[in-house]
């Protein structure tokens, strides 16, 4: 969401594949949120680190500077001091991924339920397929792996950090 935010050049810093761009952004009071979603921009300031040569964000920390509210604040309000950081890294092919991901937010939900929002999300050890894999082939390190003790962990009732973005909707739905 480019559009939602004014950025400042706030210098550089080093990155494990040479010099990142680092950029100050604060929320512009013009933007009209075409999502439930996108509310949160409205009042969210913070800075991002930038890899210039693929224009990749490698690092976001914003802090809610203001509370962001749907329905004036009686349906659902996220308390200002709200914090979101997001990390991105290079795969070796090229392509980026979200390696990292903390939520911390406080608020109301209808006025008078409390709603505390603590997250945080790692990914690691991401490693490339063969091409030309298919299905029936790609699932098959996956049945072998954990993956299938965590989904019964899950179905006893267990609950885990669901994205960004899903939280929002929920919250803003």
């Amino acid at each position: 969401m480019p559009d939602a935010f004014f950025y400042d050049y706030d210098g550089s810093e080093p990155g494990p594949h040479g010099e990142l761009v680092r950029l100050k952004f604060r929320s512009d009071p013009k933007f009209d949120p075409p999502t439930r979603e996108a509310i949160i921009f409205k009042g969210m300031a913070g800075t991002a680190l930038v890899e210039p040569r693929d224009l990749r964000v490698v690092r976001i920390d914003a802090t809610l500077v203001e509370d962001a509210t749907l329905g004036w604040g009686l349906l659902a309000r996220l308390h200002k001091g709200g914090r979101f950081t997001l990390e991105q890294s290079p795969l070796a092919d090229g392509n980026w991924v979200t390696t990292s991901m903390t939520l911390d937010f406080t608020g109301k939900a209808f006025l008078f339920k409390t709603i505390r929002i603590q997250s945080k999300q790692s990914i690691s050890g991401f490693r490339p397929v063969p091409t030309g894999l298919s299905l029936a082939e790609g699932i098959a390190p996956v049945e072998k792996s954990r993956l299938p003790r965590l989904l019964s962990v899950l179905a006893k009732g267990w609950h885990f950090p669901v994205p960004f973005a899903v939280l929002i909707a929920t919250l803003f739905w």
